[in-house]
């Protein structure tokens, strides 16, 4: 039987794809049988579901702003479309592959600084984002992936981890570069960084060092 990666259950038949999610089947297959599952019927159905509802919204928001807003020189229609489209984009992400909680946070501060980084430059409110907003999901983020490093077993979690510090270490020196004061919330986020990095050494040992070396393969 094949193995499906992305619904994690044994796939009878011999499926290229997998027939719910359409994400590519692992393993040697076998005469064609397609699998029943009440659970993964029901997931499905809600995911289109909350895809035309979310499609249904972007219609009708297209249709307001255009009737009724259309000599407005901001479209609040589009800030809905982008909303839209990044959520889809972050839930088929999360879907297709095989999730961990690590991923699954880093899918949610990536995607969520992203759209929110449009929605503040849509409002003409940028200097607002980088000052408070950007450090502040930073922070969290870092926050919680220092304690899923620490629970975590299978390993998994660290490299998130130490991703999150170095992406806050590369923004407090570009801020130092151009900004003659950094914004003090950057600077929070540093200390936080450093706190939790200083607890990974000293509870985690080698395995900070074993894993960086697995990940830059020397």
């Amino acid at each position: 039987m094949k193995y499906c990666p992305g619904c994690r259950m044994m796939v009878g038949g011999n499926f290229g794809q997998c027939p719910l999610c359409q994400n590519d089947l692992q393993g040697d297959g076998e005469e064609n049988i397609f699998p029943f599952s009440i659970k993964l019927n029901k997931q499905s159905f809600i995911y289109k579901l909350q895809l035309f509802i979310s499609l249904a919204a972007l219609i009708i928001c297209l249709a307001l702003d255009f009737l009724i807003g259309a000599g407005e020189e901001k479209h609040w229609s589009l800030l809905v479309f982008v909303w839209i489209a990044g959520s889809q984009i972050c839930i088929r992400g999360l879907i297709k592959k095989h999730s961990t909680v690590s991923r699954i946070v880093s899918y949610i501060s990536v995607g969520g600084a992203v759209l929110l980084a449009y929605t503040f430059w849509f409002l003409s409110m940028t200097e607002v984002y980088f000052n408070f907003v950007l450090p502040s999901m930073c922070c969290f983020s870092l926050i919680i992936h220092f304690f899923l490093s620490m629970l975590d077993k299978a390993r998994n979690a660290m490299v998130y981890f130490l991703v999150n510090i170095l992406v806050v270490v590369v923004i407090e020196i570009a801020l130092s570069a151009y900004l003659r004061e950094v914004p003090i919330l950057w600077t929070i986020c540093l200390m936080a960084g450093g706190v939790t990095l200083a607890g990974i050494v000293i509870f985690k040992g080698r395995r900070v060092l074993t894993e960086i070396q697995k990940r830059l393969n020397f």
